[in-house]
This record gives C-alpha cells, structure tokens and sequence, in this order.
C-alpha cells in the first residue's frame, strides 16, 4: 500500500519494498531524531532507508489534533499512533508508533533535560545548551498566551504553585 498524502509520496508500506535493497544508512524509529537525521544525511546524496513500525500521521489528519489529544492516546485499534505500556517502575504510558514519533501524540510539549541529569549522563552541557537554542529558535512554536490563560498562570505562581 503506498499513502498518497501531498507532497509525501516517498512514505511505503515495508511490504512494498524489493526483496533485495541497498542502503548508505538505516535509521530505526522515524521519530524525532530519526526523521531529522534522515532528512540531514539524504542532503548528502545518501541513499537512506528509515524504518517505522506505525503508520503515516498523514492518513488521519484529525488524529494529531490537541482536542483529539485523549482519544488519540486511548485508541487500542490496531491503526493506533499510540500504544499503552507499563514501565519498569510500574508506571503505565504510551509510546507512540507513528511516523514522527513522540511529537505526533504529545502535542508538541518540549521540555529542556535538567542539568543534574546531563551531568549525570556524562552528557556536554555546554553542547546542550546550544543544542536547545537551535532546537528553540528553528523549531520550537511558542503559542500566543491569552489574557485569561497568563492571568490563571500568574495566579498559580502567585499561590505558589511552581512548574518542575
């Protein structure tokens, strides 16, 4: 089956693909970090396959939708972009499975790793911080707040009550 969204004719069912195929590199997970690390290595005229277990977020467009948010990740069909786990700690989550990743399930929410956890990493801070402010500058939409919407966040702070 190949999904004849506008402009995104190179998304293929795997079943589609001949049996024997050469790559100059394989990326697993079409996700955040797979989808842009394809699109950097192809500009170097390599021949790059990317692997996605779920389907293209372009054949339900209504799915990704913020007032779709909840029912997107309590869809249990088998077309799902989500699918429900329980973590090692016990914590139940869902993990997307849809080309796009993550992104295309939490409605964009973006968050920056705190820096105990890059140093705990071994992680180049430094590195990073510039990595976010490319991140924010090039990709990160940062929504117009209402009057009502700062007025319930100044309350909130005012109260105390204090983002993590």
């Amino acid at each position: 089956m190949h999904f004849s969204a506008p402009h995104f004719s190179f998304i293929q069912e795997a079943t589609s693909a001949p049996s024997v195929s050469f790559y100059d590199y394989i990326i697993i997970g079409g996700g955040t970090a797979g989808c842009p690390l394809a699109a950097t290595l192809s500009t170097q005229d390599a021949n790059v396959l990317v692997l996605e277990r779920g389907g293209s977020p372009y054949v339900n467009t209504t799915k990704p939708r913020i007032e779709n948010f909840i029912s997107t990740l309590t869809d249990t069909s088998p077309d799902s972009f989500s699918q429900a786990f329980i973590s090692e700690d016990g914590v139940p989550n869902n993990r997307a499975r849809v080309l796009g990743g993550g992104t295309v399930i939490n409605v964009g929410f973006y968050s920056r790793a705190e820096t105990f956890f890059l140093k705990q990493t071994g992680l180049d801070e430094a590195l990073a911080n510039d990595s976010y402010k490319w991140v924010e500058k090039k990709l990160v939409y940062k929504p117009v707040v209402l009057q009502w919407q700062s007025a319930v966040r100044n309350g909130l702070l005012e109260a105390g009550v204090l983002p993590r």
